[in-house]
């Protein structure tokens, strides 16, 4: 009885903090995003909608495409984790979180060197319809920006590391950080360098993202060492968990690129619209959806790897419905006074 007593309390305690970790990333997300809109503005203010921006937002897709894959890689750090946690114990868990940690840093490396010999072949691919003059002003503002996909690769491995933990503030107060350097490089530095000044914000803003994280992980330096174990489990679990991710995330995010692709052959301006176009929309669900999964995401993993346990499901179910009270009413609305919004945020300056 005194049991169950002490599980329901530690259950309800639990589940406050984590809807305090959740109110807190929600918030510190939509500060992050606001901050983000607002980077987004400077450039449409500082640069308009014109052929340098065209190659700029199309030079962009290829370091997200990398990063977007090395996020994809980090997350299954937290439930490899949880898993021997429960099943093993801390040390056996220690053990397979740093051969994760190893082949992922090892991957980031890897994949970033093998991205910026690659990026004269990618730009071709991404914009098949831009002259040679734009075609090479984008290889050079993408050789500049590939430096994001290294730095966000490290920065989400360590917000997984830290999430594992329940340590949500460093993660998230990267991204405002981020945002903060990107707008001072890119106004210190347009006069001189142009459309450039955006590009090496990108990469400088994606690296404080990471010194932001270091403090916390340098509290938790003593379980972080690499280890070079290629036939740990954790290993072959690693694969099968994220090869199929790969699969569906390159899928969305070439279903969400296609179309600037095919811009390519469109007039000027037209990569530059469906691009401040995009950043609109994705708002509400990374303030909400986003925000909210993260926090519960390590919680969920535990409860997964915990045999006849339907928390996860729960859990699950009741995210869903807070998301969906947030979204559909945004949707209608953003759907009803669509020109109104654009007209808002973005017609100044040069746009």
């Amino acid at each position: 009885m005194m049991r169950r007593v002490v599980d329901n309390r530690y259950e309800k305690s639990s589940t406050r903090t984590l809807m305090k970790a959740s109110a807190f990333m929600m918030v510190m997300t939509l500060s992050s995003r606001i901050l983000g809109l607002v980077k987004n503005v400077a450039i449409a203010f500082l640069f308009g909608a014109g052929a340098e921006v065209d190659a700029f937002w199309l030079a962009l897709m290829i370091p997200g495409i990398f990063a977007y894959l090395f996020a994809t890689g980090a997350d299954n750090y937290i439930p490899i984790f949880s898993r021997n946690l429960i099943q093993k114990g801390r040390r056996k868990a220690i053990e397979a979180g740093n051969v994760i940690f190893t082949l992922y840093l090892g991957l980031i490396v890897i994949g970033t060197v093998v991205g910026i010999l690659a990026v004269p072949f990618l730009v071709r691919v991404v914009a098949p319809g831009f002259e040679e003059p734009m075609r090479r002003l984008a290889v050079y503002l993408t050789w500049v920006m590939m430096g994001m996909s290294f730095f966000l690769g490290l920065s989400q491995l360590g917000k997984a590391i830290l999430y594992n933990e329940e340590k949500f503030y460093a993660p998230v107060l990267g991204g405002l950080f981020n945002n903060l350097v990107i707008l001072a490089v890119m106004f210190f530095f347009y006069p001189k360098w142009g459309i450039f000044a955006a590009a090496a914000g990108i990469s400088v803003g994606a690296s404080c993202q990471v010194l932001v994280q270091l403090p916390q992980l340098y509290g938790l330096r003593k379980n972080l060492r690499l280890m070079f174990k290629w036939r740990h489990p954790a290993v072959k679990e690693w694969a099968k968990l994220t090869f199929p991710l790969y699969l569906g995330r390159a899928g969305g995010y070439l279903n969400a690129s296609i179309d600037k692709i095919f811009a390519s052959f469109l007039p000027v301006g037209a990569i530059s619209a469906l691009s401040y176009g995009f950043l609109i929309v994705e708002l509400p669900t990374a303030i909400f959806s986003l925000s909210l999964l993260n926090a519960l995401f390590p919680r969920m993993s535990r409860e997964a790897s915990k045999e006849n346990s339907g928390e996860d499901r729960r859990i699950m179910q009741q995210s869903m419905r807070i998301i969906a009270l947030f979204l559909l009413p945004l949707m209608i609305l953003m759907v009803l006074l669509r020109k109104s919004i654009v007209q808002i945020i973005f017609e100044h300056g040069a746009f």
